[in-house]
């Protein structure tokens, strides 16, 4: 909550702290620029702080409400919304949100295990893959280099309304977007 990004180096001998937004809720800090990328829930926004200018301002982006984790790729910045489950792709130079939000739409495949309650109504996710109408809180993003692909970490689709009456769930696993064609694969 501090008005502060404090930065420690990999041995922790380093320390040095610079001006930034409080109540940031996600970091990560690109070294090669020098740059830090904040997602902060005050202002429903990213901002890019240039570190070797001492934590100077370079752009600020509104973003969905509750902005969380972020993630570097080489097509953008992306960031998840607590809130919506969506994901938007920021430019990196000037933090314009490049396109719509990606989210999870109906007919996206579901792989894994059922869930009690899956198992309860004796169904598979892939099941419910029908009736996803969009994603719900994301906790982490990673991008997989070799694949090319933005990995996410929430509690899963939204799978509701339906027939099974399943519409509150915990399906928690990993998502997986296509970066290039900002689509939801699985």
């Amino acid at each position: 909550y501090s008005p502060e990004l404090k930065l420690v180096s990999t041995d922790g001998l380093e320390q040095k702290s610079v001006p930034a937004p409080a109540y940031a809720a996600s970091v990560y800090v690109d070294s090669k620029s020098s740059t830090a990328f904040l997602s902060e829930h005050a202002r429903d926004s990213v901002v890019a702080l240039n570190l070797a200018e001492g934590g100077k301002e370079l752009w600020r982006a509104s973003v969905a409400p509750n902005p969380g984790p972020l993630a570097l790729t080489p097509n953008g910045l992306w960031v998840g919304s607590l809130q919506t489950g969506q994901l938007e792709r920021l430019d990196v130079k000037t933090g314009v949100v490049s396109d719509a939000p990606v989210q999870p739409t109906p007919g996206t495949p579901m792989f894994g295990p059922p869930t009690r309650e899956m198992r309860r109504v004796k169904e598979t996710p892939a099941t419910f893959s029908k009736y996803v109408m969009g994603g719900k809180a994301p906790r982490a993003l990673l991008w997989n280099t070799k694949a090319r692909r933005l990995l996410l970490a929430s509690i899963g689709p939204n799978i509701g309304p339906n027939p099974q009456k399943m519409e509150v769930t915990m399906n928690s696993g990993i998502g997986v977007v296509d970066g290039d064609a900002k689509k939801w694969d699985r």
